[in-house]
């Protein structure tokens, strides 16, 4: 037989076997036609269409580097077909091989221009590289040569969405869902380009599209969960994330949002069950670890959140809002001082300051002591909030001949407080989605001569504004009475009850300016006024303690001093604000442990705002916690009628009320130790009918005390932020006739 009969039949046969492979993929046996394949192979190792089905195959069962290297043998055996090197992008794309599949998308380009799906696959996969512009031209070649082609528009979006170019993103997604109006992908990429563009209520209706065309869509139920919480819908946001967690619960982004969401729910069980499913997939993951911190702190595990928030720290120590976060943690530490919170403010200053401070100096603004004034507030909290509530007062009666006052609200919620505050202001900014130097340039614009900062270290501040320096006079104020540690914070606002300047004038990185009061409270703004009632001990035939504070104030050592005090006055009972969820037991398990029946503890779930005064008309007496203790709370107790026993605090933070009970003439209420706490409680309880008589007084007394004159806290504000303009024009003139003299002598 001749070489040219053999091979003939070898052809052949190869043909059937290569037909019958065929036949057992068409039935599903893949594993039988992998095993033809190779047996052809070890016949023919360059047959091109072997090579290329068998990488099919190998792909399929994720064997990955069988797959690459049998299209790899294709493609040196056919160079010039394209689908080949298209194919070989995908396998490289598959194992991991980025550049590499790039190249090799670029050559079956090269060899054949007219496949869409080709381009495609490289404008997304630059785009996952990170090569934004080079992925953009990709995809706008094709929009500009093929106008119909509805996936083009859309993986063009997705790239200008990381672009930060929300408005194009927005137009290329429209144009994509006129072609295919059902496009799942475009319709979440709009949805998204619209909340990036504050344009909620057509995101909103968006994304319940997308997610009526695929009830599954984890994008859509994500965004749909984002849209409640930031409502503060949060049993709806947790529904929205839970779904999603169902239909993809392995998903990173819906398991944080879930645990997120949880938090804000006061709910640390499910908030932990969502962290550890996370930490087990990602065990550094930045935001589960936050959450961890979180979850640790709303379970009374000061010392675990701690820990958490250094080893984030230990890996990732330029995240600002983790460190912020664990200075203000700090402030509930029981064996933190205010010096070790003095360095470690230092030591964020030292790591997110200095770089930009170094950079900038302040703005020049007219020396003229007696100008009219542009004064702008910062802060995350102008709606109802206690800082927000604190701040009314001073907007509302605020000497409009002496300076505006402007407003940069860094928060996303907006409500009727929100409303009272913008009808005082010159000028209100909504900052939430502008950088910190963006926002520093605004308030230079704006040429506000004194920027206040209102947050400090505590969630959503913008402290790095103040580091570009965008006004001559910056000071801090209210979000808690504590140092920033920056060096371009001229002054911080206090008075001499919360800060005694013999003792306080070496923990602040900032010059502190005093006022009478630092509280300023004026009546609750509810429908129909809640009246002080009479004394419930006498109806119910015992006292009740009363704690309305948030339930992460309150302190392992402020529950053991309660459960003393419970002890010392037997037929007593607690009753505490706790929000529902696995926090109630918890929290009581914390008493019953030490052997309090729980029968004495009653819980009170989160209250609306009228409702919560309401409950204050069953307590005796208030307890303030410690080491954080109370502020607004215990003006809301005082308003009712509620006496409030305070442990005057090592830090600042716990003497909030020592200010209050001071300035109301009641500093009998402030003990300087746990055992004098419990005395102080102890003694109110022997005598009902002095305790009744307090409760009738007690809001006349502090109608007439300077924590509720609106119109003297005003006008001392007013006079404070003169007599610091006064000092920086007398200071700037100084400046000014120094440099005259300088170039004289020079000359």
């Amino acid at each position: 037989m001749s070489a040219a009969t053999r091979d003939a039949m070898t052809e052949q046969n190869i043909t059937e076997m290569l037909n019958r492979a065929k036949e057992l993929e068409r039935a599903g046996q893949s594993g039988e036609a992998a095993t033809i394949y190779q047996k052809i192979l070890d016949i023919k190792p360059d047959h091109v269409e072997v090579l290329h089905l068998y990488s099919i195959i190998a792909d399929d069962k994720g064997d990955l580097g069988l797959a690459t290297s049998l299209i790899q043998r294709a493609v040196a055996a056919a160079p010039n077909m394209a689908f080949l090197h298209a194919n070989l992008g995908l396998a490289y794309r598959r194992s991991g091989q980025a550049q590499n599949a790039i190249n090799s998308y670029m050559k079956a380009i090269e060899l054949d221009p007219r496949d869409i799906s080709v381009f495609l696959s490289l404008g997304n996969l630059l785009g996952e590289c990170g090569k934004l512009n080079e992925a953009a031209q990709v995809f706008e070649k094709v929009v500009q040569q093929h106008k119909n082609i509805p996936n083009a528009y859309s993986g063009l979006g997705n790239i200008y969405l990381s672009q930060s170019l929300h408005q194009k993103a927005l137009d290329v997604f429209s144009l994509a869902l006129k072609l295919k109006p059902d496009y799942l992908n475009a319709m979440n990429g709009l949805g998204i380009a619209q909340l990036y563009l504050g344009l909620k209520e057509e995101a909103y209706n968006t994304f319940v599209r997308a997610l009526g065309l695929s009830p599954e869509s984890v994008i859509a139920l994500n965004n749909l969960g984002i849209l409640a919480e930031e409502r503060r819908d949060y049993y709806k946001a947790f529904d929205y994330f839970s779904r999603a967690a169902i239909y993809k619960p392995d998903d990173i982004h819906t398991l944080n949002n879930l645990s997120h969401v949880s938090l804000l729910m006061y709910n640390p069980g499910k908030a932990r069950e969502a962290v550890q499913a996370v930490l087990k997939i990602d065990p550094l993951n930045l935001k589960a670890l936050r959450n961890l911190a979180s979850e640790q702190s709303l379970s009374g595990d000061l010392d675990s959140s701690i820990a958490t928030l250094r080893k984030i720290l230990s890996f990732a120590p330029q995240e600002i809002e983790v460190h912020s976060g664990l200075i203000f943690s700090m402030h509930y530490s029981p064996s933190i001082d205010s010096k070790a919170i003095l360095d470690e403010c230092t030591i964020w200053s030292d790591k997110f300051e200095r770089p930009i401070l170094s950079q900038n100096t302040p703005p020049m603004r007219s020396g003229a002591p007696n100008k009219k004034l542009r004064v702008g507030f910062v802060s995350p909290d102008l709606f109802h909030h206690p800082v927000g509530r604190s701040l009314l007062p001073l907007f509302a009666h605020h000497d409009n001949s002496q300076y505006d006052i402007y407003c940069y609200s860094n928060s996303a919620i907006s409500d009727h407080l929100t409303f009272e505050l913008q009808k005082h202001s010159a000028k209100w900014h909504n900052t939430r989605n502008i950088s910190d130097l963006a926002l520093a340039n605004l308030i230079r614009d704006d040429q506000i001569d004194i920027l206040v900062d209102l947050s400090l270290h505590s969630s959503n501040m913008r402290l790095l504004i103040f580091a570009h320096r965008p006004a001559p006079i910056q000071m801090t104020y209210l979000g808690y009475p504590s140092t920033t540690g920056m060096k371009s914070m001229d002054y911080r606002i206090s008075d001499r009850f919360i800060d005694p300047e013999n003792e306080t004038t070496k923990l602040y990185s900032e010059e502190t300016l005093y006022i009478t009061s630092y509280w300023c409270y004026q009546e609750p703004d509810v429908a129909i006024p809640v009246l002080v009632s009479n004394l419930p001990a006498l109806k119910n035939g015992f006292i009740t303690f009363g704690c309305l504070n948030n339930i992460s104030k309150i302190s392992e050592p402020a529950i053991q001093c309660w459960t003393n005090l419970l002890k010392e006055i037997p037929s007593s009972k607690l009753l505490l604000y706790c929000p529902e969820g696995d926090h109630w037991d918890m929290v009581t398990e914390k008493f019953t442990s030490r052997g309090i029946d729980k029968s004495r503890i009653a819980l009170l779930p989160k209250q609306p705002f009228a409702k919560y005064f309401e409950a204050y008309r069953e307590i005796d007496i208030a307890l303030d916690p410690f080491p954080f203790g109370g502020g607004i709370t215990t003006c809301d107790a005082t308003w009712m009628g509620v006496p409030v026993v305070s442990l005057r605090g090592k830090t600042a933070v716990g003497r909030g009320a020592t200010s209050i009970l001071t300035n109301i003439g009641m500093p009998g209420l402030i003990a300087h130790s746990q055992e004098e706490y419990i005395s102080i409680a102890k003694g109110l309880c022997s005598d009902l009918d002095a305790l009744a008589a307090t409760r009738k007084g007690l809001r006349e007394k502090f109608q007439q005390s300077p924590v509720m004159d609106g119109k003297r806290f005003a006008a001392e504000m007013g006079q404070l932020f003169r007599q610091a303009w006064v000092k920086y024009c007398e200071a700037k003139n100084c400046l000014e006739t120094c440099a005259q003299t300088a170039g004289g002598i020079h000359d």
